[in-house]
């Protein structure tokens, strides 16, 4: 009887092999995706505490040593002055442009870079007479509108009242 020499592959067997290296390939595709996105959404998640800390500390600022406090005929506070970002006449408060960016007297309070990957900023804020204290929510949101993160704080103020 003669014997057949196995060197090599048979086409079945090296077709098996491929099926094998191509499902592990196709595995880790998709692993890699999920990866980055997750990814992704952590990194947005953590630029949003840390611009809504920023935004906190820069307006908590901005309110300490606001000047005089305007309010319109309902009693509901419509600006102050800044010392630092108003005019002689300036009754700003604290606005939001196209862009999510938070403003006081058309003045941007932070840079641009301080919004990375489209992040956008609000802020409102309150104030109480007969505590002269000022309540003040910041809540940061994604491009499509989804609140990443948000604080509320209470700010004091030594203003007079015009």
């Amino acid at each position: 009887m003669k014997q057949k020499k196995k060197a090599g592959l048979t086409m079945v067997e090296l077709l098996c092999a491929l099926a094998v290296l191509l499902l592990v390939a196709a595995c880790m595709v998709v692993g890699v995706s999920l990866a980055v996105r997750s990814y992704d959404r952590s990194l947005a998640s953590s630029e949003a505490q840390v611009l809504c800390a920023t935004l906190q500390t820069t307006v908590s600022d901005e309110l300490r040593y606001s000047g005089t406090l305007f309010y319109d005929q309902t009693g509901r506070l419509t600006g102050f002055f800044s010392q630092e970002h108003g005019g002689e006449d300036a009754k700003d408060g604290f606005q939001t442009d196209e862009n999510g960016q938070i403003l006081l007297g058309g003045t941007k309070l932070l840079p641009k870079k301080a919004y990375p990957h489209g992040l956008r900023a609000a802020v409102t804020v309150d104030y109480d007479r007969a505590t002269r204290l000022f309540s003040v929510t910041v809540t940061v949101t994604d491009a499509q509108g989804a609140e990443l993160s948000s604080t509320s704080f209470i700010a004091p103020s030594e203003a007079g009242v015009a």
